[in-house]
């Protein structure tokens, strides 16, 4: 009977391969988490796996299981990690701005980790805005969370330190953390895909990923894997997941991504 690799033996195929920003981006994460982890690093190795394959019908695959994975851990998962995981789903196991935020790359190339970080700060007043001045307290507790997560290092406990800090439900306290969570992720990865856009004067294209399961939305399942130049609306009318604005019937609990690339490239 095959044995299944294990992530210290797969690490070291990926550094065989010439691909130590990857590896050093996954050591970092690892050593983030505490040895007795074993749902992260089950995560990580099958991070791991779906870099080193070269068929594209086993990296289809590999895609669909680690995307299953990290839902089943979300939203507690430190936002350096839940950015490899959506770099390596969405480019295919090549290295991206999560991996190289990660990884302790040069500032010059992980401009993802401040937008992330920039974009977690606006929380309170990005709240305020939907909630309204008579919430502006619980606005602030949410960013305050949101801000020790992102601090943390490690798993966080982001929806129970929600309930408590906000005296709500179980179930609440879970939607406030998808959903921030996710928009973090997005609003901070827009600004290194605007900057590629307005700086570096790269053409670029969007692809809308839904989470493609029972729980989503039929305006974002309608769009899967619909493509649109970068900055343009999809036909459900939202230039990209959590848009800025967008009604609160297209955010909460949204779990779709986006994938952006060069045009003309794969």
């Amino acid at each position: 009977m095959k044995q299944t690799p294990t992530l210290v033996q797969l690490l070291k195929l990926l550094e065989q391969d010439s691909r130590k920003l990857e590896t050093q981006a996954v050591r970092t994460l690892l050593r983030a988490f505490k040895a007795t982890d074993r749902e992260a690093a089950a995560l990580l190795r099958e991070l791991v796996s779906l870099m080193l394959l070269q068929n594209p019908a086993d990296r289809f695959a590999a895609k669909e299981r680690l995307t299953r994975m990290a839902a089943a851990l979300w939203p507690d998962l430190p936002p350096p990690l839940l950015l490899a995981v959506q770099d390596a789903v969405r480019l295919g196991g090549d290295v991206g701005a999560g991996m190289l935020a990660a990884s302790g790359a040069p500032a010059a190339l992980t401009i993802a980790a401040p937008a992330v970080e920039a974009a977690v700060g606006a929380i309170p007043a990005r709240l305020t805005a939907i909630w309204g001045d008579a919430r502006a307290d619980h606005a602030a507790r949410v960013g305050r969370v949101m801000t020790q997560a992102l601090s943390a290092g490690g798993r966080y406990p982001v929806r129970a330190e929600l309930q408590k800090a906000l005296q709500v439900s179980r179930a609440r306290a879970q939607m406030i953390a998808v959903t921030e969570t996710q928009a973090a992720l997005s609003d901070g990865q827009a600004q290194v895909f605007d900057r590629a856009r307005d700086d570096l004067g790269l053409e670029l294209e969007a692809e809308w990923l839904a989470a493609r399961d029972s729980r989503t939305r039929p305006s974002h399942r309608r769009v899967d894997r619909e493509r649109v130049p970068y900055g343009k609306k999809f036909s459900n009318g939202l230039t990209r997941p959590h848009m800025p604005g967008a009604p609160a019937a297209e955010v909460v609990r949204c779990r779709c991504s986006l994938a952006v690339r060069v045009k003309g490239g794969d």
